[in-house]
C-alpha cells in the first residue's frame, strides 16, 4: 500500500535539484517530514522563512512537509551565488516546534555563504567547495548559525548526527592537506588523495 507520495520542486521546466537526505519528528501523534537538498531555480519558499529568494547557481534548500504529504508547512532558501547543496538534516525535537533545532550540512562553492559572526569559521577557506554546517529553528524562519569547515583545497560534508545535549558531528571527505583537526585526535595528518574526516560542533556551533 502506498499511503502517500509527493512531488517537491518548483514549475516544470524552470529548473531542477535534488533531495539528499530526510528525517522525520513526532509531534503529537503526527509525523512531520522535513528534507533538504539543492535547487537551481525558483522553488516555492514560504512566507516568514529565513530566504525566499533564490541567491543564484544552486541553492540548499530545507522543508518541512505535514504528516500527510498534503501540504509544505514550510520552506527556506540557505545559500550564496555560487552552488550550495544540502546533504544531510537532522532534528533535535523540542516543543512546541519553534524551540527545536534543524541541523544541516552540506557544500559550498560561495564564498559569501551566510556565516554570521560568532561561529567557528566565517570565512570561505578556497579550493572548489568548502564544508559547511548550519541551525535553523524550528520554524526555519531564523538561521541561528552557519560555519564554514575547510582546507584551501576541496571540502565536502556527507552526512550529520546529534548527541543528547545538541552538539552536532559531521563527517565527509577532503583532499586539502590544511583541513582543521586537533591535538590528540586519531590522525592530524593528510595522507594523500581524499581523506575522510569526523568532526565535533559545539551546540553553538
Amino acid at each position: 500500500i502506498l499511503s502517500w507520495s509527493t512531488f517537491v520542486g518548483g514549475t516544470a521546466g524552470t529548473g531542477s535539484g535534488n533531495i539528499n537526505d530526510i528525517t522525520l519528528k513526532n509531534d503529537f501523534m503526527t509525523t512531520d517530514v522535513y528534507g533538504t537538498g539543492y535547487y537551481n531555480a525558483s522553488y516555492p519558499t514560504t512566507v516568514g522563512t529565513y530566504d525566499q529568494t533564490f541567491n543564484g547557481g544552486e541553492d540548499v534548500f530545507v522543508f518541512r512537509l505535514n504528516s500527510t504529504g498534503t501540504a509544505m508547512v514550510w520552506a527556506t532558501y540557505v545559500g550564496g551565488p555560487g552552488n550550495d547543496r544540502g546533504q544531510g538534516i537532522i532534528i533535535k525535537p523540542a516543543n512546541p516546534d519553534i524551540n527545536s533545532s534543524i541541523y544541516v550540512t552540506g557544500y559550498t562553492a560561495s564564498p559569501a555563504f551566510p556565516t554570521p559572526l560568532g561561529a567557528y569559521d566565517v570565512a570561505y577557506n578556497g579550493g572548489a567547495t568548502d564544508a559547511f554546517c548550519f541551525q535553523l529553528n524550528g520554524d526555519g524562519s531564523v538561521l541561528n548559525w552557519s560555519t564554514f569547515l575547510g582546507g584551501s583545497a576541496d571540502d565536502y560534508a556527507t552526512e550529520i548526527d546529534l548527541d543528547g545535549a545538541g552538539n552536532p558531528y559531521y563527517t565527509g571527505y577532503t583532499n586539502s592537506a590544511n583541513f582543521p583537526t586537533s591535538l590528540g585526535a586519531f590522525d592530524v595528518t593528510y595522507n594523500g588523495g581524499y581523506d575522510a574526516y569526523y568532526t565535533q560542533l559545539n551546540a553553538f556551533g
